[in-house]
């Protein structure tokens, strides 16, 4: 079997994991990294040289060619780009105005008819217990990521760590926020446009809305659990 790892960053995972196998004399035929960050790449090159006999590569988009084996996706979901929208009415999308003296805020329509037609299944499955308005994130991002898996894993599955919540929970009538944040030296903040390019982003995962996309392209659900419970 192969593994690949999608947004390593410095390593860690695949390094522990590795090790692990190799303990278990289990090493992959083949490890492959999908990183768009080349100082990111260079610590993970750092830490695979203590794997010698293993093949490795470094790509920097999902490659193409048919794969066998597991895909390893940790916190790598949770940081694509969203679309920041308000349950309302009508429906809207909330939008980065930058000018001379910064950015900020400001609402609009919707941009993509795909965004109201998931807007209009939320409403429809969560609805009931919105109070409006209710501001939140669409992952259509995350569409395009399942299909390229879905194009390339032949034999084998794809394992998602990460922070999120099944739907019922993601649009529960308290998160009215919506969960996007900025993250900087181990603290965590609601105002994302502070500190442009400083900082990370995230928006936690929707775990319905994730298998119900994976369904549709024939990857089955094997499992949802937490981490204290696969721990």
């Amino acid at each position: 079997f192969e593994l690949m790892e999608l947004g390593p960053g410095k390593g860690t995972l695949a390094y522990d994991v590795l090790t692990e196998l190799r303990e278990l004399n289990c090493l992959p035929l083949q490890m492959h990294f999908v990183e768009t960050s080349q100082s990111l790449t260079q610590l993970q090159r750092q830490k695979m040289s203590e794997f010698s006999d293993l093949k490795c590569q470094w790509y920097t988009e999902i490659p193409h060619e048919p794969f066998c084996g597991i895909i390893l996706a940790n916190e790598f979901f949770d940081a694509l780009p969203v679309h920041r929208v308000r349950f309302d009415e009508p429906f809207q999308e909330w939008y980065v105005k930058v000018t001379e003296h910064g950015s900020d805020w400001v609402l609009d329509q919707v941009s993509d008819p795909r965004l109201l037609q998931e807007m209009q299944t939320i409403l429809e499955l969560y609805g009931s217990s919105m109070s409006y308005p209710y501001d939140s994130e669409i992952h259509l991002a995350h569409d395009e990521k399942l299909l390229q898996i879905s194009h390339i894993l032949k034999e084998g599955l794809l394992l998602i760590i990460d922070y999120g919540f099944c739907g019922s929970m993601y649009y529960h009538p308290q998160r009215n926020t919506g969960t996007l944040m900025a993250h900087y030296q181990h603290t965590s903040s609601a105002e994302v446009l502070e500190q442009p390019g400083e900082r990370d982003l995230s928006a936690h995962v929707d775990f319905t809305r994730l298998a119900r996309k994976a369904f549709d392209l024939k990857l089955p659900l094997l499992g949802y659990t937490t981490q204290a419970q696969f721990l």
